[in-house]
């Protein structure tokens, strides 16, 4: 397969990263310094680091090819969703299972502010200790 350089985004923990990468059927790869920009990972001897957890890299083929590293084989890894539009130039990487289990427990939803039917706008806290309906729908 032919590897070619595209324009990607990548969403990830409310921030968005928007550069370079490396694309080669399904799969995207992108420069260790980048992965850093765009997902807090360094890249260390002993795995792909953020803060003080390390997520060892060690034996895990396709991981990393020609100092490039693989958003698939990184989603694999660290339990990580991803989601991939190659035509869009878009990545989407989710919470690992580790941090949805915590904010589950939590049983806190995070704030938000959206539009009541009378177009009035209410913020998620104006309900805490109340129970509510929530209604979601994409109009495309």
């Amino acid at each position: 397969m032919k590897v070619r350089v595209v324009e990607l985004t990548i969403l990830s923990e409310g921030k968005i990263w928007r550069g370079t990468a490396e694309a080669e059927g399904d799969e995207v790869r992108l420069a260790g310094a980048d992965l850093e920009a765009a997902l807090g990972y360094r890249v260390e001897p002993r795995g792909l680091c953020r803060g003080a957890v390390c997520i060892p890299t060690a034996g895990h083929q396709g991981l990393v090819r020609d100092g490039r590293w693989g958003l698939r084989g990184l989603s694999k890894v660290s339990g990580r969703p991803l989601a991939f539009d190659r035509d869009a130039g878009v990545a989407v990487l989710g919470d690992s299972p580790q941090d949805q289990r915590e904010r589950l427990e939590s049983l806190e939803a995070p704030d938000f502010e959206r539009p009541d039917l009378d177009g009035k706008r209410r913020r998620l806290t104006e309900f805490r200790g109340k129970k509510i309906l929530l209604h979601a729908f994409a109009s495309w």
